[in-house]
């Protein structure tokens, strides 16, 4: 790890040697001398960027917390610096085949749905409220592919703003 002890210009050669032997003891001793000091939890640091960046509209603050409580609300009180590469990767897949599970099975629920209709009204004479009843609710059975992908980076996104402000 390479650390700057400071300009030619800021320090003399004898106060560059004082403090560059003050970093390697520390980093011999596991100090990491670019390490940031955090804003403490995921919940604080949230605050800290609320209270910031007051002047922000309600809906782009509603939106970067909505994320946040909603995909990491088990992180909201761990310490920032907890938080690891892994972590997010594996939270990551995770929501995107949360997402893609929901999405899956409210095109289930929508197609049966569709279908308790059809044969409502066809009980009820009505052939052609039927048929498209039918026709909609294979529409509804083969949406579009959700892959959950959009959700999972919108989420780390936000995260990884508040990262950057801590």
């Amino acid at each position: 790890r390479r650390a700057t002890v400071g300009g030619v210009n800021e320090i003399t050669l004898d106060a560059a040697r004082k403090r560059a032997a003050e970093l390697l003891m520390g980093m011999r001793a596991g100090v990491d001398p670019k390490a940031k000091a955090s804003c403490g939890t995921l919940r604080q640091t949230i605050e800290a960027h609320r209270a910031a960046y007051a002047h922000l509209r309600p809906r782009s603050q509603r939106n970067y917390n909505t994320a946040i409580v909603r995909y990491l609300d088990k992180w909201l009180d761990r310490p920032l610096a907890s938080i690891t590469r892994d972590m997010v990767e594996a939270r990551h897949k995770e929501i995107a085949a949360d997402v893609k599970a929901r999405h899956t099975q409210a095109a289930v629920l929508s197609a049966k749905n569709y279908l308790a209709k059809a044969d409502k009204v066809e009980a009820m004479g009505w052939a052609d409220a039927g048929k498209r009843y039918r026709k909609a609710a294979a529409k509804a059975a083969a949406p579009a592919p959700a892959t959950g992908h959009a959700t999972s980076n919108g989420t780390m996104r936000a995260l990884r703003m508040y990262f950057n402000f801590a």
